[in-house]
């Protein structure tokens, strides 16, 4: 029959038969057992040993009740009896350890507490040989309850972990391995490997952060950063992990992870990267590309960049010109990244209708690309706020490897991948050409866009050809800069046009000509374009040469002031609008110069009159002041007119700007344009209501009319229009087919509202019979025709240039 017995009775069993063995053995020691099993016994805090050295009477016990047996000479009986007194001790040792280890367990909350509480188990036994003969009871007693406590005490377990990744992270790795070779000591359900292994990938993260973050001009920085982080660290990890240094697999798998790391980086810097450090940043742009082998990447690559160049860029705050050039560097980068155009296809269409709302896109994109400066703009003010930023665009869209003339291959041919064979080659059969090219082909991934797109986008890594893309078509931008060429040759000086006009004249014949094909580098996603804008440009410079010429006759015409230089336009074929502004009165001596101009130009011409265009010519004044200053200025036949009206009889009360437009019968608004221009010039005064010469003296001169000096570089530019008393057949069917448009316009109006000049010019190309002949109308004369409609009042402008049938 068994009994239970209680753990007191165990412990009480166990102390009498150590008392009465040492009884036995060692008589009147009674006493000095007693302070013995005190001492040892970790339940007594206040009398134990506290992890201090025993006193000597106790060491004096310890050595005749224990120690001596394992070095001291006895009897085998002797002996026997102090195993024996041993092995009860230990038994207690154990016993009481148990009990003061169950009931700490609450207070064992981090490594410390646990590291306290070994030593002071410990501590004793450095003084008492209980486990001299066998210390793996010890350490299997110590690792059990410690193998217990991990496996029950998951607060610990978390803090522990905690600790030694505060350990690691500090780079303490003496102590970090402490806490592996305990959790390993402890065979409990505990991984320090997996705790390593999480604490690695933590561990290069960081460190990828602190040397990876910003650096972006370095080719090789993913090879750089991992050798100086294994510099550093791996022998410390190697003796964590407890393998050796040499583990080819374990390093790869390092590397493989710093390449993630260095894509995890660069897809939240990529705006920056893209937008405000390239060029700068290629290298960087270079590298990613080499470690991009996934579709998932790329495409976050591509919506995280989205996301903050809509936030940044894509909004009323930014310039035009400063968005525009934001988009070339992205156009730049991203095919540098991924030279299919792939990204590039779904950047473009993602940005594109934001691009649509800026009214004066096409004007910053000329600008840039003849690389025009301040005091060369017309129009709007919008297109040159920031002169700078257009500077840098046109510094981009001449990069040789980009630009807008760039006819570099960014896509090989489909058949590039099997070199031609020459003679010394190896003789081979096709079929193992087509064998060996089905067995390496490898299937596009699913989430990306097809190559067919992508080359729609960039058949040519042209840029001209990529930005063309924003517009609606081709024919839009060309008439622009139709429109542009219009303005820079009317105020053109002599007949001779800027290297840089001439340029991008050649650039646009040939993208935009009807001739040009592919392989020349046409624009093949944007809508067909009208050649006859092209035409127009021929025709205008045509125009120009015609001038120079007939200019050189009429200068040898006696009685003809040589300083005037005029040119003779076609009214068909430029922009009527930008040559009309109303009437104004000439001054009688630059009117009669011109008068005989006419008559000359009839004479060599006959059956042609001319019509004098007076808001296109420019005049060069030297105009003189009492106090002997003299100051030369260009100005309009405008500003002309009415700086005249000035002279010594006006007196210091001046003139008001309504008395100049009565005399001049000018638009009371325009004269006043005109007498702010020299209000800024500093040549009149205002008091806020009358206008007062600066001491202009009598003997004011004209240097482009009446001037003394008559120098060939001191010139009056003025626009004659030639209207020809026998119209051309071209001439006759175009005011024919203008006619015949009227009904569409009328219904397409009344259908849909108000429609803008490009909408309208669209409509009609579709809606119009054949035989009206609306193909060879242009938008710029289309837009002739409808301010011809607008003065008749059949129609009205809009302030947004939109036209509407008149209610």
């Amino acid at each position: 029959m068994s009994m239970l017995m209680k753990p007191g009775d165990d412990l009480k069993g166990l102390i009498v038969q150590i008392q009465e063995l040492v009884s036995d053995n060692h008589p009147n020691s009674e006493d000095d057992l007693e302070s013995l099993l005190t001492w040892l016994n970790p339940n007594e805090p206040h009398s134990n040993h506290q992890c201090k050295p025993p006193t000597l009477r106790l060491k004096n016990t310890i050595k005749t009740l224990i120690n001596q047996y394992y070095n001291g000479q006895f009897s085998e009986d002797d002996k026997e009896a102090g195993y024996t007194l041993v092995h009860l001790l230990k038994l207690y040792y154990i016993y009481q350890v148990r009990l003061h280890f169950f009931g700490s367990l609450s207070t064992l909350q981090t490594f410390k507490n646990v590291q306290r509480l070994v030593q002071y188990y410990e501590f004793p036994l450095k003084y008492i040989y209980l486990f001299e003969d066998c210390p793996e009871e010890w350490i299997t007693e110590r690792d059990g309850l410690m193998h217990y406590l991990l496996n029950r005490h998951r607060a610990l377990k978390e803090n522990v972990a905690t600790r030694l990744g505060t350990l690691v992270m500090e780079d303490d790795f003496d102590l970090a391995l402490v806490v592996v070779n305990w959790l390993n000591e402890a065979r409990s359900n505990v991984s320090s490997i997996d705790i390593l292994l999480d604490l690695i990938v933590e561990k290069v993260s960081r460190f990828c952060q602190k040397h990876m973050t910003g650096v972006w001009h370095n080719r090789f920085l993913i090879m750089e950063t991992f050798n100086q982080f294994i510099t550093n660290y791996w022998s410390h990890i190697c003796l964590l992990l407890g393998c050796p240094e040499d583990n080819h697999e374990l390093t790869t798998a390092v590397y493989h992870l710093f390449e993630r790391q260095f894509i995890q980086l660069r897809t939240k810097e990529i705006f920056d990267i893209v937008v405000k450090e390239y060029p700068s940043s290629k290298p960087t742009i270079l590298e990613l590309r080499k470690v991009l082998v996934k579709s998932k990447d790329l495409t976050e690559i591509v919506v995280e960049f989205l996301s903050n160049f809509e936030k940044h860029i894509l909004n009323p705050s930014i310039t035009t010109v400063n968005a525009l050039l934001a988009y070339v560097k992205t156009v730049k980068a991203f095919l540098t990244l991924d030279p299919t155009g792939r990204c590039l296809y779904s950047i473009s269409a993602f940005v594109k209708p934001y691009f649509q709302e800026r009214n004066d896109l096409v004007t910053v994109l000329l600008y840039a690309i003849l690389e025009l400066q301040s005091e060369e703009f017309e129009g709007s003010p919008e297109a040159c706020l920031d002169l700078k930023s257009l500077n840098n665009l046109s510094q981009e869209l001449r990069d040789p490897e980009f630009g807008i003339e760039s006819t570099l291959e960014l896509v090989p041919p489909a058949d590039s991948y099997s070199p031609a064979s020459t003679p010394d080659s190896e003789p081979h059969l096709l079929y193992k050409d087509v064998i060996e090219s089905f067995l390496q082909w490898v299937p596009e991934p699913m989430d990306t866009i097809s190559k067919s797109y992508a080359s729609s986008l960039c058949p040519s890594g042209n840029l001209l050809d990529m930005l063309m893309e924003m517009f609606e078509s081709k024919d839009f931008f060309v008439s622009e800069f139709l429109a542009l060429l219009t303005r820079k040759l009317l105020a053109l000086k002599m007949y001779t046009l800027d290297r840089k006009w001439s340029h991008c004249l050649r650039l646009l014949k040939t993208k935009f000509s009807p001739t040009t094909g592919v392989g020349a580098g046409s624009v093949s996603g944007t809508k067909g374009g009208d050649p006859s804008n092209i035409n127009n440009i021929d025709v205008m410079l045509r125009d120009v040469r015609s001038s120079s010429e007939l200019c050189k006759r009429m200068h040898q015409v006696t009685g003809l002031d040589q300083r005037v230089y005029p040119k003779f336009i076609s009214p068909l074929y430029w922009n009527r609008t930008s040559v009309t502004h109303g009437n104004f009165q000439l001054d009688p001596q630059l009117a009669f110069e011109l008068d005989k101009y006419c008559q000359v130009y009839s004479e060599i011409k006959p059956g042609r009159t001319l019509q004098l265009c007076k808001h296109q010519g420019m005049v060069v004044l030297e105009l003189s002041f009492r106090d002997g200053r003299k100051q030369r200025c260009e100005a309009t036949l405008e500003q002309c007119s009415v700086v005249q009206q000035f002279d010594e009889s006006t007196g210091t009360t001046g003139l008001t700007d309504q008395m100049i437009a009565t005399r001049l019968q000018m638009d009371p608004q325009r004269v006043r344009a005109a007498l702010q221009h020299w209000v800024n010039e500093g040549v009149l005064y205002s008091d806020g209501s009358n206008f007062i010469p600066r001491d202009l003296a009598q003997d004011q001169k004209q240097t482009g009319i009446g001037s003394s000096q008559g120098s060939t570089e001191e010139i009056s530019n003025n626009c004659l229009q030639i209207e020809t008393e026998a119209i051309t057949d071209r001439d006759a069917r175009l005011a024919a087919t203008l006619e015949k448009i009227w009904p569409f316009i009328q219904g397409m109006l009344t259908n849909l509202g108000a429609l803008k000049l490009e909408k309208i010019h669209s409509f009609l190309k579709v809606t119009t019979p054949k035989e009206v002949g609306y193909n060879m109308v242009t938008p710029s004369q289309l837009e002739s025709h409808l301010h011809y409609l607008v003065e008749e009042g059949r129609l009205t402008c809009t302030s947004n240039d939109a036209y509407k049938l008149v209610k």
